[in-house]
């Protein structure tokens, strides 16, 4: 619950809607728009009095031709399963793994995340671990984050132990990460784990082992903020597992049979093994989706049998979307919830926004 009272998020787990004021959702909504996010956010069916106001229910529709039907409810794949690619296309990039940074006087630098991790990000938390002097401002964070040399060894265990029980809190208020990265609506937020050559998580005292479990980084994209600005409610959604599962028990089977039906070298695709890792899933149902784009039937019809095996796989890939809200209050910000998920090692969180779209 904002600390004004302009919206609330239930208290469950993963929640598909939020309750707010017409003000929160119409300001959100000219946000959203004026970034050209895939998302706007409609109101329908019940509402809750909280004090003197009225909260509408909230939730989200996508504005592609995924979503024609238009009404609520209608909205369950949101276009893809990995974070980052929901949070870029809410936030309006243009491509489904880059975003500018934007630290707090607004200057930026480009973020464009491999599979776990990102160079520019890396090298601005070796800034900050080296730090000791506090005097590392925006302009010696974009020349670091920016310059070609590789942080120093170690550089989760450095920055873990440098940021733990606010050991760097002046330099991250005065660069605006971490606990201080405040997007609004038509931005989001980044969290990315600092390794440490031990595999642990030094940002605490003593120092955890998270497991196999920890994730490279983390988007979100942040859709909406109460009228006082204590709370922002994110979109978020994240890769799972069970998804890959299901589409492996209940769709892959389908897609390979049908692929097959053509004959030809359409027989040499490959079956799924229990011992296919995601990547080994992908790269096959991606060979699949190439034997029928070249099946003679599928251009007849115009690629639509393609588009629709599309569908039908982020039916069951794409259901994983959420809303969370965040706080001002202690130990409520974006970072220190992600930070206490246990999903993180020597964490550090960054405000996004979309790229310029004349920039690189």
């Amino acid at each position: 619950m904002a600390d004004d009272g302009t919206l609330a998020v239930h208290g469950v787990d993963e929640p598909k809607e939020f309750y707010a004021t017409q003000a929160v959702v119409d300001s959100a909504n000219a946000s959203l728009r004026a970034v050209n996010s895939t998302v706007e956010l409609t109101t329908g069916g019940r509402s809750i009095g909280v004090g003197g106001l009225r909260l509408l229910r909230v939730q989200p529709t996508v504005l592609s031709e995924q979503s024609t039907e238009g009404q609520l409810g209608q909205f369950a794949s949101l276009l893809r399963s990995t974070c980052i690619s929901v949070a870029c296309s809410l936030i309006g990039s243009e491509h489904s793994k880059r975003a500018r940074a934007v630290l707090g006087d607004g200057t930026d630098f480009l973020l464009t995340p491999g599979s776990d991790s990102d160079d520019r990000a890396n090298r601005l938390a070796d800034a900050v671990a080296g730090d000791t002097a506090g005097t590392l401002d925006t302009a010696g964070a974009l020349a670091a984050a920016g310059g070609s040399q590789a942080p120093g060894a170690d550089l989760g265990k450095r920055y873990g132990e440098a940021t733990r029980d606010g050991g760097r809190d002046a330099t991250e208020e005065r660069l605006g990460i971490n606990k201080y990265a405040s997007p609004g609506p038509g931005e989001g937020f980044a969290i990315f784990s600092m390794l440490a050559a031990d595999d642990r998580d030094h940002s605490v005292s003593p120092p955890v082992e998270r497991g196999e479990n920890v994730w490279g980084y983390h988007f979100a994209a942040v859709v909406a903020r109460s009228l006082d600005g204590s709370c922002q409610v994110t979109l978020e959604n994240y890769s799972r597992n069970e998804f890959g599962e299901k589409a492996r028990s209940d769709l892959y089977d389908v897609l390979l049979k049908r692929a097959k039906s053509g004959g030809g070298w359409f027989s040499q695709l490959k079956p799924l093994l229990e011992s296919d890792d995601q990547q080994a899933f992908k790269a096959k149902f991606d060979e699949v989706l190439a034997a029928l784009v070249r099946d003679p039937e599928v251009k007849k019809n115009r690629g639509l049998p393609r588009l629709q095996l599309q569908r039908d796989f982020e039916d069951h890939t794409c259901r994983s979307w959420f809303f969370r809200v965040y706080g001002g209050g202690a130990g409520e910000s974006f970072h220190e919830q992600q930070a206490a998920s246990g999903y993180f090692n020597n964490p550090m969180t960054l405000r996004v926004a979309r790229p310029d779209p004349a920039g690189p």
